[in-house]
């Protein structure tokens, strides 16, 4: 809301807060963690949910979008 120069930490529900990589589709933001997986937090939401559970690995390095598909 102010380009980016003030920051709030939001990251209820997340269970590594070790980010490395982030997406985004329309509202929704993606979030692949070191060592939890993906996590998703829709536009003006201040929480995170677990998603993509059937992953073999909950190590994520990147996302990569093509069109609505996340890699």
């Amino acid at each position: 809301s102010d380009n980016g120069n003030s920051w709030l930490q939001m990251n209820i529900g997340l269970t590594d807060i070790t980010i490395r990589s982030l997406g985004v589709i329309r509202n929704t933001i993606f979030a692949g963690t070191a060592l939890g997986g993906v996590f998703r937090s829709s536009e003006n939401d201040d929480s995170w949910e677990r998603v993509g559970s059937s992953l073999m690995s909950v190590q994520v390095h990147s996302i990569v979008q093509t069109g609505n598909i996340l890699f």
